[in-house]
């Protein structure tokens, strides 16, 4: 009782510290959570980690990460959509945004807005992106009210061909490249409500599209076999990176709340129901032993027969992405918070066991870029030190240098931080409106900071 009371008493301290900081320490207002990782091409120790609360980089595997803020990526557009952070082997580093695709060339200090259709003033919506084993890009548009297709660029992201998918009634939700047949290529799109020529209501429908020849030409794939929700959308998940034909895509809401999973083991003619989740699907991944992976924040699964059935994972992180290095290791995100106190965790197999790599009290500090730029003059020199006060993160001991060995740390706290350090990070979600969804979540902890 008395250190419930104790616990309760330091909340309502940092919550009262935390409201008297500057409008700008409260960053977008979103929960912090990872969202995607990426690693770039034969540089296995570079990671980069997408999250709600801007984007992390780590060039030593993992010992020190660098952060990003949304301004310097996003612009002046809606930075509430989380981009599939993709890597080129040159470092090039693609970000799909509701305001087009953004590029970075100089490892990460300022992005330009690619001109997909030159002729534009404003660029479309990107809702997806894939990076095929060449560094050729394909990115899907999802512009309401607007013309959407789907482009591909041969030459890092200069100039961008349509693949003749033009639709006004489309709007182009996934794309996935075969990695064994670059050439083959999956997409699927979700057509809007239209109105006949009786003045009824048409209703919306999905597309799942293939090519095999580059995007020259396209087959229309049957749907037959999905069981759709009432707003129906396909997403193409993964597919086999030694077998072109072997894919999967889910049916999103199809089982509500969650979703239902499909395997196709003959290009997407043919779909067999493997799995119904109780909560979305937020990745499927083949992994080098063949197993499949499928994450989602409350259960985890894994297939040990190409996808055809499906286990339940224990002990698996909370996955929200996942992604599996040159080397081996297994990466995924999990949460930052309970029950899995780690933003960012690694493992040798599907199975674990998972070990930390990240948690956001363990930013370094603002990627270190020229004046001038959005990173140096706004993400750094206003906003870093109020970010360093929400999650209690600490100044480095010197300059972290790239071959930094690793540091062990004592926990000093429930969370391996401060005490005071997760306080500080939890109450910051409290204040910027995600209160209630955090002390629901408080209730069900399970963990003991007394014992």
């Amino acid at each position: 009782m008395v250190c419930g009371t104790l616990r309760a008493m330091r909340r309502l301290v940092v919550l009262a510290a935390v409201l008297a900081l500057p409008s700008a320490a409260l960053a977008n207002g979103r929960f912090p959570e990872t969202k995607s990782v990426a690693f770039r091409p034969g540089h296995p120790a570079e990671i980069t980690l997408g999250s709600t609360v801007g984007l992390l980089l780590s060039h030593d595997d993992g010992k020190h990460f660098f952060w990003i803020c949304d301004q310097a990526i996003f612009g002046d557009n809606n930075n509430s959509f989380d981009p599939d952070y993709k890597v080129a082997a040159d470092g090039t580093l693609y970000a799909n945004t509701q305001g087009g695709l953004r590029i970075s060339r100089d490892g990460g200090c300022t992005y330009e807005l690619a001109a997909v259709e030159p002729s534009l003033t404003h660029q479309k919506w990107v809702d997806a992106e894939d990076l095929g084993p060449s560094g050729e890009l394909w990115i899907a548009q999802a512009e309401n009210g607007m013309t959407n297709e789907v482009f591909k660029s041969t030459d890092g992201g200069h100039e961008f061909t349509p693949v003749g998918l033009m639709s006004k009634i489309i709007w182009w939700k996934s794309v996935k490249i075969a990695r064994s047949d670059p050439q083959r290529v999956y997409v699927t799109g979700y057509q809007v409500t239209q109105v006949a020529d009786d003045g009824g209501a048409i209703s919306p429908t999905v597309h799942v599209k293939r090519t095999s020849d580059g995007g020259t030409k396209w087959e229309a794939m049957p749907i037959g076999d999905f069981t759709l929700a009432s707003n129906p959308m396909v997403i193409v998940n993964a597919v086999s990176p030694k077998d072109p034909n072997l894919l999967f895509a889910s049916s999103i809401g199809a089982n509500p709340p969650g979703d239902k999973l499909y395997r196709s083991g003959d290009g997407g003619m043919t779909w067999t129901s493997v799995l119904d989740t109780k909560r979305p699907v937020k990745v499927v991944t083949f992994l080098a032993d063949d197993s499949v992976l499928v994450g989602t924040i409350e259960t985890s699964y894994r297939s040990s027969d190409g996808g055809k059935t499906f286990d339940a994972l224990t002990g698996a992180p909370q996955i929200q992405c996942a992604a599996q290095r040159e080397d081996g290791q297994l990466f995924a995100c999990g949460a930052n918070w309970d029950p899995d106190f780690s933003a960012l965790g690694v493992a040798t197999s599907a199975a674990g066991p998972w070990t930390k790599v990240f948690r956001f009290v363990d930013m370094t500090a603002p990627l270190s870029c020229p004046a001038g730029t959005v990173q140096k003059d706004v993400c750094d020199l206003q906003l870093w030190q109020a970010v360093k006060e929400q999650y209690g993160i600490k100044d480095p001991d010197g300059p972290p240098a790239p071959d930094a060995p690793v540091v062990t740390k004592k926990p000093s706290g429930c969370c391996d931080s401060s005490g005071s350090d997760a306080e500080s990070a939890i109450v910051l979600a409290l204040a910027v409106g995600v209160g209630a969804a955090l002390i629901a979540r408080g209730k069900r902890r399970k963990k003991d900071c007394c014992k």
